[in-house]
């Protein structure tokens, strides 16, 4: 399987975004990202995942509220959403970063 893997995907860190910038919410993110990881788990095991790609592509998080932080840097989410979709198409993600760097799969 090409792009990120399951654990790969559980091991990445996402950074807040600017001062002055509110990013995605973490608890609507870390949400989507478990059952993104399960999806590559069965995928990788040769079962039916629980979403595909489109699941991925049409998924819409809230910014978090004022008192609440800064939520999740929404480049470094949609970075990683990227590698997740190629995940579950089976292509490979190209000239996308994880954490600041280049996305080495």
């Amino acid at each position: 399987m090409a792009g990120i893997t399951a654990a790969e995907l559980r091991a990445v860190t996402i950074g807040r975004p600017p001062i002055g910038r509110r990013g995605y919410r973490p608890e609507e993110v870390d949400a989507f990202l478990a059952r993104a990881a399960e999806a590559l788990e069965a995928r990788a095991a040769g079962r039916v995942p629980v979403m595909g790609p489109d699941d991925v592509h049409a998924v819409v998080f809230g910014k978090p509220g004022f008192r609440a932080g800064r939520g999740y840097d929404e480049d470094q989410v949609d970075d990683l959403l990227a590698a997740v979709a190629a995940a579950l198409s089976g292509t490979t993600a190209r000239g996308i970063e994880l954490n600041g760097r280049p996305f080495q799969p």
